[in-house]
């Protein structure tokens, strides 16, 4: 299994893993199969998104929209970023042919932090065809 270490700067932040796992993909000289990718957190998520940073400002900001960072919940801010997580989810499955991670053009693989800044360990575990 491989890891991928994360250091976020702020509260919310989108940070492409996208070059991290191509990297992983070619130290394991994978060509074909499946990479599962996950980071153990509950305030952070993983997801596709285009290469775009207004897009990616836009997803926070809907993000904390829908799940406010605010003093009514128990537990306060930590609350809004499970629910985030949750929604999101913190895994993903990146399939992988001829040596190179599956996207469309101009697609991204971005680690979303909820609850920064924070270091995070995410691993990657290969699941290769024969």
């Amino acid at each position: 299994m491989k890891q991928i270490q994360i250091q976020s700067q702020r509260r919310f932040q989108n940070i492409s893993i996208y070059r991290q796992l191509q990297n992983i993909i070619e130290e394991m000289n994978m060509q074909e199969g499946l990479l599962f990718v996950q980071c153990p957190s509950s305030s952070t998520g993983l997801t596709l998104m285009k290469q775009n940073d207004d897009l990616s400002n836009d997803m926070i900001y809907g993000m904390e929209k829908t799940f406010p960072t605010q003093d009514q919940f128990y537990h306060y801010a930590h609350t809004a970023a499970h629910l985030k997580s949750s929604n999101m989810g913190n895994t993903l499955w990146i399939l992988v042919q001829s040596g190179k991670i599956l996207l469309e053009e101009n697609e991204d693989i971005v680690f979303c932090e909820f609850l920064g800044p924070k270091n995070h360990t995410i691993y990657v575990k290969q699941l290769a065809e024969s």
